[in-house]
């Protein structure tokens, strides 16, 4: 939504990520869906209200899009937030890609159904958002501490749809007229359903690759270990039935797994 206010009108698509609390100073570790993470300081009562509002947002979410899947109906749903990490807007998409039918975005003519999602950013200046923000009623919810502000204005990820493929069909608002945004939002709907929500990729079963592997590890194995028991019986016969022992015993705890490859 916005970049550092919580004033706006029109907003994205997109969602939120998993916290978790570091160390005694209220420091908190967000993913960025890059596999990094930054720092963020925020009052502990600030971090609870935040997670579980986003996470009875989702579920309203996912609720909605299950309602308009069971009744057969189109629909566009709004979000509006300040969603400020990336990490948030993936799991809106990640939402989105639950709900999409296999199949249906190879071919946009099917009636299979289709998903599509997309960011509208209010890149607003931080003097801007202190300007609407002292004019709300004083001693009101919807009046943001300054402090908030400002730290906002410093974790936040614009969308960046080069790098990150949730984020492809994004629009950056700022100084334009009304009429000018809403063509522009518009537009940008009419061409994100070019470019659907992609369903998420298949669970691949390896079992069957990791059971060839794991017999031909133990075909290996038991050549060499043929070989040993041959040396064995060709230096002292009557060790002969001990070593055979002892490589049937060898090749079972591999089979079981209790022995590992290189072990």
């Amino acid at each position: 939504r916005n970049r550092n206010d919580n004033d706006t009108r029109v907003d994205n698509a997109d969602g939120n990520s998993s916290s978790s609390n570091k160390n005694n100073d209220n420091t908190i570790e967000e993913d960025d869906g890059t596999g990094r993470s930054s720092n963020h300081y925020f009052t502990e009562s600030e971090l609870s209200s935040w997670r579980d509002s986003r996470t009875t947002a989702l579920q309203n979410l996912d609720e909605e899009m299950e309602r308009l899947a069971t009744n057969n109906q189109n629909g566009l749903i709004l979000l509006d937030d300040n969603f400020h990490l990336r990490s948030m807007r993936r799991d809106v998409y990640n939402v989105c890609r639950r709900h999409i039918t296999p199949g249906c975005c190879s071919d946009t003519t099917n009636h299979e159904r289709i998903i599509s999602f997309a960011i509208v950013f209010l890149d607003v200046s931080v003097s801007a958002c202190f300007d609407r923000n002292r004019r709300r009623n004083e001693g009101t919810a919807a009046r943001v501490p300054d402090r908030v502000i400002d730290k906002m204005a410093m974790t936040f990820e614009p969308p960046d749809g080069s790098r990150h493929c949730w984020e492809t069909n994004s629009l950056v608002l700022t100084n334009e007229s009304r009429e000018d945004k809403l063509c522009k939002i518009l537009s940008l709907l009419v061409n994100s359903l070019s470019s659907p929500v992609t369903p998420p990729p298949p669970v691949v079963d390896n079992s069957k690759d990791r059971a060839a592997t794991l017999l031909n590890e133990v075909h290996n194995v038991d050549k060499i270990l043929r070989c040993l028991v041959g040396v064995t019986c060709r230096k002292e016969k009557k060790m002969g039935g001990k070593a055979n022992t002892v490589r049937k015993a060898v090749l079972n705890r591999i089979k079981t797994g209790k022995v590992i490859g290189g072990e």
